[in-house]
């Protein structure tokens, strides 16, 4: 078998514990059992006591702007985002890339994937996102901040009934 070096990237904090944050663990962790070698791009990777000891390289990225309380600490699909996961794939020699969330770290990490002709693998978590009923006129600001963070098209299909769930499932698709 040929081993792979995938890079396992998610926007959302270990700290905040999701189907997300587990899926990672749990796909790192089976891959580097399975002889691969590993690395986890997170806000918070370096956190992730599971990790330690098992060969998965952890690395930090620092959020542009944190927000505790949601466990999201927001990260611009920027060019320092760009050159600083373009400069982790090189030192990993990355040759997969499995993202787990679909806002800024996560869309830069698949729009590099891409350039380089690199494999890339999206696992969505979040598609059936609801916001509050009375939330409807939250829903321009939302897309305008997923686009700002991540740069890219809002995806102007209807997904939900309601308006702020609709763009909230168009973050997902974009």
């Amino acid at each position: 078998m040929n081993s792979l070096r995938p890079l396992l990237v998610m926007d959302y904090a270990f700290s905040y514990l999701g189907g997300a944050q587990t899926a990672v663990v749990q796909q790192a962790l089976a891959l580097a059992r399975a002889g691969h070698a590993v690395t986890v791009a997170a806000p918070d990777a370096t956190s992730v006591h599971e990790l330690h000891g098992t060969g998965v390289a952890l690395h930090d990225v620092a959020p542009t702007f944190p927000v505790p309380l949601l466990g999201l600490p927001l990260i611009r699909a920027d060019a320092a985002a760009r050159r600083d996961l373009g400069s982790l794939m090189d030192r990993a020699g990355t040759d997969l890339v499995l993202t787990h969330s679909e806002h800024g770290l996560a869309a830069a990490a698949l729009r590099l994937g891409r350039e380089r002709g690199i494999p890339t693998l999206h696992t969505v978590h979040t598609f059936f996102l609801r916001g509050p009923a009375w939330g409807g006129f939250l829903a321009p600001a939302v897309t305008a901040v997923h686009r700002a963070m991540t740069g890219l098209p809002d995806p102007r299909v209807r997904l939900a009934p309601r308006r702020l769930d609709s763009a909230l499932r168009g973050m997902t698709l974009a």
